[in-house]
């Protein structure tokens, strides 16, 4: 533990981890300024060079020391000028001044709560749950959420009482006083420019050379985690392909491993398939609950194992995460029936759920039902409509970065801190400067600039099949690719129809995806589901309407519905109350 305070306030961490392992806080020349930092800075080498001209001293290449001398320069404005993913903390001892901070998108999670006229803030709930004076209680908001979307809305967690910050947040405390302002937000380019594909691909693709640079150098060996889609074959082009190795998880069919060794053949970069089991959510369930004490449904906890047989190979990891958010999806169609006229806000929260409304009603007792009942739709509207535009596909992608992104996905890279660093490429700061230029004709549909960006710098890789493409090669047209997708549709359609009739007896069509909890909850982790869902422990609890979990279960065996998230929610939701609510040491 390092920890530095005076009589009004105290900062400190629990560890060093894979980088900015010098000793914390960071101080200036004066004993003035000091800073801890938890996360890692990209693209600032040659501001750090001209601070040093203007006579500011390093005595390391730590990130929590350039905070310190940068906001010594600048003030409240040293904000702007990180580029990474980070939380902080500042002390000005002249000032009697505590500045906390996030980095623009909330990668590197904050949390806060208000305990007996103190403020607290701390990287996770559990941080703030060690002040035994702080009371442990559930959250009915942040639970109607996880039962309907997999995660809480807005800012709230599971914890009353305990808000994480929204992204790009800075908090000035001073005077006895405590002031919290955004320092940035997304805003995307509304009307066409004039400006060529052409011209926009001479500047973009420089600047994702320019990311991909950023996060291979250093001192640590990075990977690549490349899936059978559109984002991480973007940034497998740009790579640097001397020192890179990929890798995939999956079963051992799925497109996506099946077409990522596909990519990183005709790429020649060596690549490794890892395979996910069913026992991996079993056997790790326990350890993701309490590393994501927030919550995660547990339906993503494979990735545990596999991560950890990642970091002995590599201990970075670059991502492709949000990049069909950033630059816009060009499997979206702005005139299509679901983006297009047809769109309702309703109905995209019914795609997006785990849960129907009609299903939390039934699960739940009267006395609670009552207190939710809409709560995650209405929520969800309001987030859904927070971005002004008037294209649809402008408020999902903001939406995505801002809730589904940061609440779900970004939460996964903050379980291995001592043994991988997650390297989200899509998120460096120039590259989403620049995606914010691009109108909306480039953006959706056809002439997608993303696309794009493969099918110049290596058209080898759109020659191969994607998942984003239905199993089509990226360099089909679009309309060949909305075809396949027709196609699909209808047929998967017929086969619930007749797996209906049949009562489960036509086996259902080869899981294209990643991990297939359907199929794995009726056989492999039957007995552990059941261990969990109907165990009286579960059943009894005060929530729930027992013989509706019962018949949930029930109808999920009988194969007529995909209930597996709903049901993965309602184990992790149970095993996190034994955690955290009724005090079960697991140890």
């Amino acid at each position: 533990m390092e920890w530095y305070g005076g009589p009004s306030f105290g900062m400190g961490r629990c560890r060093p981890v894979l980088v900015n392992r010098a000793s914390q806080p960071a101080w200036n020349e004066e004993k003035t300024i000091c800073a801890f930092f938890h996360g890692e800075l990209f693209g600032h080498k040659g501001l750090r060079r001209s601070m040093e001209r203007k006579g500011h001293q390093f005595s390391d290449d730590s990130h929590a020391e350039f905070v310190v001398h940068l906001y010594e320069d600048r003030g409240d404005t040293f904000i702007h000028e990180l580029n990474g993913s980070f939380a902080l903390a500042v002390w000005d001892n002249r000032r009697q001044r505590l500045i906390i901070a996030n980095d623009r998108y909330g990668l590197c999670p904050l949390y806060t709560a208000l305990s007996g006229g103190k403020y607290l803030w701390a990287s996770s709930p559990k941080g703030i749950l060690a002040d035994t004076t702080f009371p442990r209680r559930i959250n009915l908001v942040g639970m109607a959420d996880f039962l309907c979307l997999g995660f809480p809305q807005g800012n709230d967690t599971m914890f009353d009482g305990i808000d994480e910050l929204p992204p790009a947040s800075l908090v000035v405390c001073q005077e006895g006083q405590v002031h919290r302002q955004q320092h940035w937000d997304l805003s995307w380019q509304e009307e066409e420019t004039g400006i060529s594909a052409d011209d926009y691909l001479d500047e973009l693709i420089p600047l994702l050379r320019q990311a991909a640079e950023r996060r291979q150098t250093g001192e640590l060996s990075a990977g690549l985690l490349l899936s059978g889609g559109l984002d991480s074959r973007v940034v497998l082009s740009v790579l640097r392909k001397d020192t890179i190795r990929t890798f995939t998880f999956g079963t051992p069919y799925c497109d996506d491993v099946k077409y990522a060794r596909q990519a990183a053949r005709a790429a020649n970069v060596p690549h490794v398939a890892l395979e996910i089991k069913p026992d991996y959510l079993e056997t790790f369930v326990w350890t993701g609950i309490e590393r994501t004490e927030d919550l995660i449904n547990c339906y993503q906890f494979h990735g545990i194992s596999i991560y950890d047989e990642i970091a002995l190979q590599v201990n970075a990891l670059i991502t492709g995460s949000a990049g069909e958010n950033v630059f816009g999806d060009f499997n979206k169609d702005p005139q299509g029936d679901f983006w297009g006229d047809e769109f309702s806000v309703d109905r995209r929260y019914d795609s997006q759920s785990i849960t129907t409304d009609e299903e939390l009603e039934q699960l739940m007792r009267p006395v609670y039902f009552q207190q939710m009942n809409g709560l995650a739709r209405s929520r969800f509207h309001r987030d859904y409509e927070k971005y002004p535009s008037r294209y649809v596909s402008h408020k999902h992608d903001y939406w995505s970065i801002k809730q589904l992104q940061r609440r779900r996905s970004n939460r996964l890279s903050s379980l291995f801190s001592d043994s991988l660093v997650f390297r989200p490429f899509f998120y460096d700061n120039d590259v989403v400067d620049f995606a914010q230029t691009i109108p909306p004709s480039l953006r959706w549909g056809e002439n997608a600039l993303y696309r794009q960006v493969v099918l110049l710098v290596a058209p080898e890789l759109a020659e191969i099949p994607a998942t984003t493409a239905y199993g089509l090669p990226l360099n089909t047209t679009y309309k060949q690719m909305a075809r396949r997708k027709r196609r699909r549709n209808v047929l998967e359609r017929w086969r619930r129809r007749l797996r209906k009739i049949s009562i489960g007896l036509i086996p259902p069509m080869g899981t294209r995806f990643f991990v297939d909890y359907n199929r794995w909850l009726r056989r492999e982790l039957r007995g552990w589901a059941e261990s969990i869902l109907l165990d009286p422990q579960t059943l009894n609890r005060d929530y729930w309407n027992a013989p509706a979990i019962t018949q949930l279960w029930e109808d999920h065996l009988r194969g007529n519905r995909n209930l597996a998230q709903a049901l993965t929610a309602l184990i992790t939701f149970e095993l996190w109350h034994r955690m955290y609510l009724d005090g079960l040491d697991v140890a």
